[in-house]
């Protein structure tokens, strides 16, 4: 029983008690967490799964900043005191981003084609960018058309340009902070970064 399911009972028993109050009890009995309440997991529910239906019907899109390895190998090959020399000058001016790259993932739900694109930055128009090619991309591939895309709450997918740029399309945005939307996702990322 959750906690929200005790404030109820309470209130239907006519004890006025927040949820909020009832977690923090729960907190100080060591009962907070769901498997010391119901070990069994008998009232859990059942996880859905998200189902393409067929090809080009829901198109997931997503960026991942990853640190860029110079050539010959970054720390973790030659150890964090090892001297070797820097690769690139350092940039100076404001706004640089030097070290990083941002890995634009555009990948069909139904077949996991993967389109996997290293930008230099996370912004609205660059996301644009990336959409016409991945749309691009996808009808070389046989998707013809895309019905829904799903993206995260970043910022460069709510901007007014990404809007525009959708073409007809349903833009369904994920739960946030709900990192399980992403696993498959970033399962197929995973797997085309240690092919690459």
């Amino acid at each position: 029983m959750t906690a929200s399911r005790i404030a109820f009972e309470l209130r239907e028993n006519g004890t006025r008690a927040s949820r909020r109050t009832i977690t923090r009890h729960l907190t100080l009995l060591e009962l907070n967490r769901r498997r010391f309440i119901d070990p069994s997991g008998e009232t859990n529910r059942a996880a859905k799964t998200i189902v393409a239906k067929h090809p080009g019907h829901m198109i997931h899109l997503d960026v991942k900043k990853v640190g860029r390895i110079p050539d010959g190998g970054g720390w973790r090959a030659h150890g964090k005191t090892a001297p070797r020399p820097r690769p690139q000058p350092a940039r100076r001016h404001a706004g640089a981003r030097a070290g990083y790259a941002y890995l634009h993932s555009a990948i069909d739900g139904h077949t996991r084609l993967a389109n996997i694109e290293p930008l230099e930055n996370e912004q609205g128009p660059t996301a644009v960018a990336f959409l016409n090619r991945a749309r691009d991309w996808c009808v070389k591939h046989g998707i013809v058309k895309i019905e829904r895309i799903i993206t995260d709450n970043g910022s460069c997918y709510r901007s007014k340009a990404f809007a525009a740029a959708l073409d007809g399309a349903e833009h369904r945005r994920t739960k946030p902070y709900t990192p399980k939307h992403n696993n498959g996702f970033c399962a197929s990322r995973l797997n085309m970064v240690e092919a690459a």
